[in-house]
């Protein structure tokens, strides 16, 4: 088969493989810079808070990302119709209570616990499906949610406690 591998169902020449694992590679460094980001955007918010109140911090958070957004791509304001409107209303109220929440509980605990709660809404979202929508999950799908949750678990968290998340004076 000179320079052609098998890769499940279709054959490829031999040295797409090298450019296959160069962008396979580009995508797991994203992903983890992503992470990485994401991860201390926990300690930014808590830090930014310390100093602002949190429905100024969150304004301005925002009203800055909507700017630089309609800078990039001024277009997407004219293809805006009613539909859009009332369906990003209402997303946008629910991700604005969330992050409304998520913000003012980030006083109260630390950017880990924090990180930890926020990460476990990918792990709910399936078993949320499940539960409300009797959409049915694989044996996969349940395992992934426990290494998820116990990956989240052992990268954030240095111990369980209950509480109410208030600090002692």
């Amino acid at each position: 088969m000179n320079g052609v591998t098998n890769d499940r169902f279709r054959l490829r020449p031999a040295r797409e493989d090298a450019a296959h694992s160069r962008l396979r590679l580009t995508a797991v460094v994203g992903l983890l810079l992503v992470t990485a980001v994401w991860g201390a955007t926990f300690l930014v918010v808590k830090d930014a808070t310390e100093g602002m109140p949190v429905f100024d911090f969150l304004t301005w958070r925002f009203a800055l990302a909507a700017v630089v957004m309609v800078a990039i791509r001024p277009s997407v304001l004219r293809r805006i119709d009613r539909g859009t409107l009332a369906r990003g209303a209402g997303a946008g109220f629910l991700l604005g209570m969330s992050y409304i929440l998520q913000t003012l509980g980030l006083q109260h605990t630390s950017a880990a616990v924090s990180g930890f709660l926020t990460g476990l809404f990918v792990v709910i979202t399936p078993l949320l499906a499940w539960a409300l929508f009797r959409q049915h999950l694989s044996l996969t799908a349940w395992a992934a949610a426990l290494t998820a949750t116990a990956g989240l678990a052992l990268i954030t968290l240095s111990g369980v406690s209950f509480g109410s998340g208030r600090r002692s004076p």
